[in-house]
C-alpha cells in the first residue's frame, strides 16, 4: 500500500482545491519558509486520525480551517482526501479494491465527517485502516520538525516504544492488561472465600473438641435414654428434623447465592455483547432509513415530473387539435380558392375568344363605316375619341371599385385577427399576472420554509450537542454508579458474612451462645446480662493478638450487673445443661492484680490496659483483668524485665506469647478459641461506617443519573420531533421549488407567446394602416373619376345629337359599328377584370398555402415535442419503476434490520429479565436466609424450653424417639433414681457438651470442603491466567529481543556508512527484564571518544536519528514515510550519503519529504513546489524529474 493522491481544500493555507499525485519512490516538497510545506505533512497527520490540535500546530481543531486573508474570505470547511493504492490487498473484504479513498471533513461549527470510499464511517475505522497497513500517528513513519530532538531526549524506558512498534507487541500488552484485570477480580473472589474458610476453620477447631467431649457424653447418655416420655420424644424428634431441614436449606441457599452471582456475571457479559450487536443493527437501520428517505424524495421528483409531462402532452394535444381544425379550415379555404382560380382561368379564356370574335366583327364594321361620307368622318373620329376616353374612365373606375372592395375585405380580416390577438394577449397577461402572484407566494413560502429549516437545523445541532454532552456525562455517572455498586456489593457481602458470624456467636462456647440467645429473647434487664466483654473493648490492630492471648477465654466472658445475676445465669446453664460461662459483675468491681511499679522501666514497658479502649464505666474491668500485664517485643525481653521487677507480672508479645506471674510460658500458633473476635468486631465497625458513606454517595449519584436520564430522554424526544419537522420542511420545500420551477417555465412560455402576439399585432396593425391609407387614396381617385365622367358624357351627348342630325341616313351602319365597338370594349374590360381577379385569387391561394405550410410545420414541431415528452414519460416511468423496486428492496432490508433489532431487543430484554430474575432470586434468598436463621433460633428455643420442662421433671435430657425402649420398666423406681443420680454425677464431671456438635461438625466440614473446592478452582483459574501472562511475557520478550537485535545490527551497519566511520550501538538498561527495560544509544563519531548524546552537534544528532530510523525501516519497512526537513541540520556531504541510502530504501518504501536542500531535490523522483503568490494562500507546482 502506498499514497497515490492527496486532495486538500480549505485546510490551513490551502484555500483552493489542490491535488498532489504521488508515485513510488521519493517525492520532495520544496519552497520558501512559511509557504505551507509543513501544512502538507499536517494534512497527512490529520487524515490519518490525529485528534490533538497541538500536534498540528494549533490550539483548537477549528484553527485548521482557512481563516481568511487580505483578499480571501474565511472558509467554513476544511477537507482532505487521500487515495491509497491497495494492490497488496490490505483491506479485509470480499471485493478487494485496488484503491482506497479516505476523506476527513471539518466544519467551523465543530462537526466532523469521515468517509472511506465515499461511504460514511467512524474515525476509529480510519485509524484501524492505517494501523492494519503498518502506519500510525505514533509510529516511526512520520518524522516531522522537532522529532529528532524528541527521540534523543526520550528517557531510556520511553525510547523502547520505537522497538515495540517494530516488534508489533502492542496487542500483547492489551491482552496482558485484560488478563491482569481478570486476575484482580479472581483474587477478590479468592480473598472473600478465604475469609469465610478462615472463619469456618475456626469453627471446625472448636467443634472438633466439642465432638470428642460429646462422644464421652453419649456413652453415659446412652444408659439414661430409655424413658417412657414418648410424647416428649416425639416432639423432640420433630424439632430436630425441622432443625436439620432448616440447616440444610440454609447451607443450600448460601451455596445457591454463590452460584447465582457467578451466573449473573456470565449473563451480564452476554448482555454487553448483545447491546453492541444491537447498536450496530440500529446504525444499519438508520442508514437504510436515510437511503429510503432519499429514494422517496426521488420517487416524488419523478412523479412530479411525470405529472408535469402528462399535462404538457395534454396541452400539446389540445393545440394540435386546434391546429388540425385550423388546417381543415385552411384546406377548405384553399380548395375554394383553387376552384375560384380555375373558374377565373376559364372566364379569361372565354373572354379572350369573345374579344377575338368581336375584333373580327369590328374590323368588318369599320370597313363598312369607312365607306360613309367624308362629312361625317371628322365627327366620327371625334365621337370615337370621346367614347374611348369615356370607356377608359369607366374601366379605371371599375378597377378602383374592385380595389376598394378588396381593401375592405382585407381590413375586415386584419381587424378580426387583431381582435383575436388582443383576446389572446389579454388572456396571457392575465395568466402572467396570476403566475406572478403565485410565484411571489411560492418564493415567500420558500423563504419561510428555508428560514424555518435553518432554525430547525440550528435547534437540532444544539440539541444533539446537548445530547452528546449529556450522554458523556451520563456514561461517567453510570461508570461511577457501577463502581460504587460493585464496591458496595463486595463490602455488604463481607459485612453480612461477619454479622452472620457475630449473630451466630461463632467462635464462642456453647454456654456463651445459650446465655446470649436467652438474653436476646428476654425483656430488657430481665436476666441482668449487659453483654459480651469482647463487644465492649477494642484496640489497635497491632495489639489484637496480644489482647486476645492475654485475655483468652475471658474475651468470652459475659458482663452482668451483679453477682446475683451471675448466679442466676449459672443456675440456668446447669438446668439446661448448656455448658460453662464466665461472668464479670459490674458491681462490686472484681479485684484484680495490683499494678506493678515499673520505676525506671516505664520507657520500655507498655501496659496492656493502656492499649485497650473501652467506655469509662468498663475501664475498671479492664484494669482488673489485665492491669498487671505488659506488652513486650519478645520473650527474651520479658525474661530480662521480669527479673528486674519487684513483684511478679505477666508479659505478652504482639505475636501472643505469654509469661504469667508464676513463670509459665504459653505460646505457639496464634489460633485459639477466641482468636479473631476483636478483629471481627473492628472490621464490622469499619465496614458499617464505610458502607454508610458509600451508600449515601451511591444514592446521590443515582439521583443525579436519574435526573440526567430524564433530561436526556426529553432532549432525544425534542431532537426526534425536530428531525421529523425538518424532513417535512424538506418535502414541502421540494414541492414549493418544483411549483416555482413550473411557474417560471410557464412565465417564460407566456412571455414568449406575448412577444409573438406583439410582433403579429404590430405587423397586422401596420398592414391595417397601410390598407386604410390606400382606401383613402382610392376614394379620392374614385371621386375625381366620377367628376370627369359626367363632363365627358355631357359632351358625348351633344356630339351624338349632332351625329344624329348629320348622318341620319347612316344610322344603321353607325349603329352597327357603335354596337360592335362597345361590345368589343366591354369584352376587353371584362377580360382585364377577369385577369385581375385571377391574379388576386392566385395571391390569396399562395397566402393560404403559406399559412398551411407554416401550420403544418408548427404541428410537426408540436408532434416532435409530444414524442419527446412521451419518450421522457416512458423513461421517467422506467426510472420510477426502478425507484419503486429499490424502495421495496430497501424497505424489505430495513424491515429485516428492524426485525433483527427487535429480535435482539427481545433477546436483550429476556437476558435483562433473566438478570433481574437472578437478582430477585438473590434478593429472595437473603430474606429467606434471615428467616431460616430466625426459624432455627425458634426451633432451638423450643428444644430448650422442652428440655427445661423435662429437666425440671426428670433431671435428664430428652432422648430421641428411635432410642426409646421399655428396658427401664424392668427396674424399680428407686433403682432407676439411684442409677440416674450416678449418671448425673458422671455428666456433671464431663462439663459443657454441645449436643449438636457432631451434626454441626459434619455440615460445617461439608461446607468447608465445598468452599475449598471453589477456592481450588479459582486458584487454578489464577494459575491459568498467570500462565497466559507468562506466555504473553515470553512472546513479548522474544519479539522484543529479536526486534532489538535486528535494529541494533542495522544501526551498527548504517551509522559508519552515514558518518564515514565511527561506531554506535543500542544497549538495554536491564537485560534481565526485557518487559520494562529501557534503551540507551551509544555513539562514537569518527575521531571522537564514546560520549553522551547531549554532547553531539546538531548535525550529528540528526544523522544519528536518521541512522536509527533507517535501521528500523530495514527491520520493518513502512509502506510510506513522511520526512519534514529532517536533513536541515546536515551538511552537503552528509546529505549526499543520506540521499544515497534513501534511494536504496525507496525501492520498497515510498518517501515524501520536505526539504530546502538542492541535493535532496535532485535525489527526488517527483518535485512539488509550494508557493504563496497570493499572500496567505498556498499553491502547488509539480515537476516530474525522472
Amino acid at each position: 500500500m502506498h499514497v497515490k493522491e492527496l486532495e486538500i481544500v480549505g485546510f490551513k493555507t490551502f484555500v483552493d482545491k489542490v491535488k498532489l499525485v504521488f508515485k513510488p519512490g521519493i517525492t520532495a516538497l520544496v519552497g520558501p519558509n512559511g509557504c505551507g510545506k509543513s501544512n502538507v505533512i499536517d494534512a497527512f497527520r490529520w487524515i490519518m486520525g490525529e485528534q490533538n490540535a497541538r500536534n498540528l500546530r494549533g490550539k483548537i481543531m477549528e484553527d485548521l480551517i482557512f481563516n481568511g486573508s487580505e483578499s480571501r474570505k474565511p472558509m467554513s470547511m476544511a477537507e482532505v482526501s487521500m487515495v491509497l493504492s491497495n494492490e497488496n490487498g490490505h483491506r479485509n473484504s470480499e471485493d478487494q479494491v485496488r484503491e482506497i479513498m479516505v476523506t476527513r471533513r471539518l466544519y467551523r461549527s465543530g462537526e466532523s465527517e469521515y468517509f472511506i470510499n465515499k461511504i460514511p464511517c467512524r474515525l476509529k475505522d480510519i485509524i484501524e485502516l492505517f494501523l492494519d497497513a503498518g502506519v500510525g500517528l505514533k509510529s516511526y513513519s512520520i518524522m516531522e520538525q522537532g522529532r529528532v530532538d524528541h527521540i534523543l531526549s526520550l528517557k531510556p524506558p520511553e525510547r523502547r516504544v520505537l522497538i515495540e512498534e517494530v516488534a508489533g507487541i502492542a496487542k500483547y500488552r492489551a491482552r496482558k492488561k485484560e488478563a491482569l484485570s481478570k486476575i484482580e477480580s479472581t483474587k477478590q473472589n479468592v480473598l472473600r472465600i478465604r475469609d469465610i474458610l478462615n472463619e469456618i476453620q475456626n469453627q471446625l477447631a472448636i467443634l472438633e473438641k466439642q465432638v470428642k467431649r460429646l462422644n464421652r457424653y453419649r456413652k453415659i447418655k446412652d444408659e439414661i435414654k430409655e424413658t417412657e416420655l414418648y410424647i416428649a420424644a416425639h416432639k423432640l424428634h420433630d424439632l430436630k428434623n425441622a432443625e436439620s431441614k432448616i440447616r440444610a436449606e440454609l447451607t443450600a441457599l448460601r451455596d445457591e447465592e454463590i452460584r447465582i452471582t457467578a451466573e449473573k456475571q456470565s449473563v451480564e457479559a452476554a448482555v454487553i455483547e448483545q447491546r453492541v450487536d444491537l447498536t450496530e443493527t440500529q446504525r444499519r437501520s438508520a442508514e437504510l432509513q436515510n437511503e429510503l428517505y432519499q429514494i422517496k424524495n426521488n420517487i416524488t421528483t419523478q412523479e412530479s415530473r411525470l405529472t408535469y409531462n402528462h399535462k404538457e402532452v395534454e396541452t400539446i394535444t389540445e393545440r394540435l387539435e386546434k391546429y388540425a381544425q385550423k388546417q381543415a379550415e385552411l384546406n377548405t379555404e384553399l380548395a375554394v380558392l383553387i376552384a375560384e382560380a380555375k373558374a377565373r382561368r376559364e372566364e379569361v379564356a372565354a373572354l379572350r375568344a369573345e374579344i377575338e370574335s368581336n375584333q373580327k366583327q369590328y374590323t368588318n364594321g369599320t370597313a363598312t363605316v369607312s365607306t360613309l361620307t367624308e362629312q361625317l368622318a371628322e365627327l366620327r373620329q371625334r365621337i370615337d375619341k370621346e367614347k374611348s376616353e369615356l370607356i377608359a374612365i369607366v374601366t379605371a373606375r371599375t378597377q378602383i371599385k374592385n380595389n376598394m372592395q378588396l381593401n375592405l375585405n382585407m381590413q375586415r380580416e386584419i381587424t378580426q385577427r387583431l381582435n383575436r390577438l388582443s383576446t389572446e394577449k389579454g388572456a396571457c397577461e392575465a395568466r402572467l399576472k396570476e403566475i406572478s402572484h403565485l410565484t411571489e407566494a411560492a418564493e415567500q413560502r420558500i423563504k419561510e420554509i428555508v428560514a424555518s429549516r435553518a432554525d430547525t437545523e440550528t435547534a437540532i445541532s444544539e440539541h444533539q450537542q446537548s445530547i452528546a454532552k449529556l450522554s458523556a456525562a451520563l456514561s461517567e455517572k453510570e461508570e461511577i454508579l457501577h463502581e460504587l455498586k460493585d464496591k458496595t456489593s463486595i463490602m455488604r457481602s463481607r459485612l453480612t458474612s461477619l454479622k452472620e458470624l457475630q449473630a451466630n456467636f461463632e467462635g464462642f462456647d456453647e454456654g456463651v451462645r445459650a446465655i446470649m440467645r436467652r438474653h436476646e429473647h428476654s425483656a430488657v434487664n430481665e436476666n441482668g446480662v449487659v453483654g459480651l466483654f469482647a463487644d465492649f473493648i477494642e484496640t489497635n490492630p497491632q495489639y489484637e493478638t496480644a489482647v486476645e492471648s492475654a485475655l483468652e477465654r475471658r474475651l468470652q466472658s459475659v458482663i452482668v450487673h451483679d453477682y446475683q445475676n451471675g448466679f442466676a445465669s449459672i443456675a440456668y446453664l446447669k438446668q439446661s445443661d448448656a455448658g460453662r460461662v464466665s461472668f464479670i459483675p459490674l458491681s462490686p468491681a472484681p479485684c484484680g492484680f495490683e499494678t506493678t511499679e515499673t520505676h525506671d522501666l516505664s520507657q520500655q514497658l507498655i501496659s496492656l490496659a493502656s492499649v485497650i479502649k473501652t467506655a469509662p464505666e468498663y475501664q475498671h474491668l479492664v484494669k482488673a483483668l489485665v492491669g498487671n500485664v505488659f506488652v513486650v517485643e519478645n520473650i527474651e525481653q520479658a525474661l530480662a524485665i521480669r527479673e528486674a521487677l519487684p513483684k511478679p507480672a505477666s508479659f505478652v508479645t504482639q505475636d501472643g506469647d505469654i509469661i504469667d506471674p508464676a513463670g509459665v510460658i504459653t505460646g505457639g500458633s496464634k489460633r485459639t478459641a477466641s482468636s479473631g473476635i476483636l478483629q471481627r468486631n473492628r472490621e464490622i465497625k469499619q465496614l458499617t461506617d464505610e458502607l454508610q458513606h458509600i451508600e449515601m454517595r451511591l444514592n446521590s449519584v443515582a439521583r443525579e443519573r436519574e435526573t440526567m436520564m430524564q433530561e436526556l430522554g426529553r432532549l432525544q424526544d425534542i431532537s426526534e420531533s425536530l428531525i421529523c419537522e425538518k424532513q417535512e420542511l424538506d418535502i414541502t420545500l421540494f414541492q414549493q421549488q418544483t411549483m416555482l420551477e413550473k411557474y417560471t417555465d410557464e412565465t417564460k412560455q407566456c412571455r414568449e407567446k406575448l412577444a409573438v402576439i406583439h410582433d403579429e399585432y404590430e405587423s397586422y396593425a401596420r398592414d391595417l394602416v397601410s390598407y386604410q391609407q390606400e382606401l383613402k387614396e382610392l376614394i379620392i381617385k374614385e371621386g375625381s373619376f366620377k367628376y370627369s365622367d359626367d363632363e365627358m358624357q355631357e359632351g358625348l351627348r351633344i356630339l351624338q345629337q349632332r351625329e344624329l342630325l348629320l348622318k341620319e341616313e347612316l344610322k344603321n351602319a353607325e349603329t352597327t359599328a357603335v354596337e360592335v365597338r362597345v361590345k368589343l370594349e366591354v369584352t376587353q374590360q371584362r377580360y382585364e377584370n377577369a385577369i385581375n381577379n385571377l391574379n388576386m385569387a392566385l395571391e390569396t391561394k399562395t397566402a393560404a398555402e403559406n399559412k398551411l405550410t407554416n401550420l403544418v410545420r408548427e404541428m410537426e414541431e408540436l408532434r416532435m415535442q409530444k414524442e419527446d415528452l412521451v419518450r421522457d414519460i416512458s423513461l421517467t416511468q422506467e426510472n420510477l419503476h426502478d425507484l419503486l423496486a429499490r424502495h421495496d428492496e430497501t424497505d424489505r432490508r430495513l424491515k429485516s434490520e428492524l426485525e433483527r433489532a427487535a429480535d435482539l431487543e427481545k433477546t436483550l430484554t429476556a437476558a435483562e429479565t433473566f438478570l433481574r430474575s437472578l437478582q430477585e432470586s438473590k434478593d429472595t434468598i437473603e430474606p429467606r436466609v434471615h428467616e431460616l436463621d430466625l426459624n432455627l433460633r425458634e426451633v432451638l428455643l423450643r428444644c430448650e424450653h422442652l428440655a427445661e420442662e423435662i429437666t425440671e421433671r426428670y433431671h435428664c435430657a430428652i432422648p430421641p424417639l428411635e432410642h426409646v425402649s421399655s428396658e427401664l420398666a424392668k427396674f424399680s423406681l428407686a433403682e432407676n433414681h439411684e442409677k440416674l443420680e450416678k449418671l448425673r454425677l458422671r455428666l456433671e464431671n464431663i462439663g459443657e457438651v454441645n449436643l449438636a456438635a457432631a451434626t454441626e461438625y459434619d455440615e460445617t466440614k461439608k461446607r468447608f470442603d465445598f468452599l475449598s473446592a471453589q477456592e481450588q478452582d479459582l486458584t487454578q483459574s489464577l494459575d491459568s491466567l498467570q500462565r497466559v501472562i507468562a506466555k504473553i511475557n515470553r512472546t513479548t520478550r522474544e519479539k522484543f529481543q529479536d526486534a532489538f537485535n535486528q535494529v541494533n545490527t542495522h544501526f551498527q551497519e548504517i551509522f559508519p556508512i552515514l558518518f564515514q566511520g565511527g561506531k554506535a550501538y543500542l544497549a538495554l538498561t536491564d537485560e534481565s527484564d526485557l518487559l520494562e527495560t529501557g534503551i540507551e544509544i551509544y555513539t562514537q563519531p569518527p575521531g571522537k571518544k564514546m560520549q553522551s548524546l547531549d554532547l553531539l552537534s546538531g548535525g550529528e544528532r540528526s544523522l544519528t536519528v536518521v541512522a536509527l530510523i533507517f535501521a528500523i525501516f530495514l527491520t520493518k519497512p513502512s509502506p510510506f514515510c513522511l520526512l519534514d526537513e529532517i536533513d536541515a541540520a546536515l551538511d552537503d556531504s552528509n546529505i549526499e550519503r543520506f540521499n544515497q541510502h534513501l534511494k536504496k530504501m525507496s525501492t520498497y518504501s515510498q518517501f515524501i519529504m520536505v526539504t530546502h536542500s538542492k541535493q535532496s531535490m535532485q535525489a527526488a523522483n517527483t518535485l512539488y513546489g509550494v508557493t504563496m503568490q497570493e499572500q496567505g494562500v498556498s499553491k502547488i507546482v509539480s515537476v516530474e524529474l525522472h
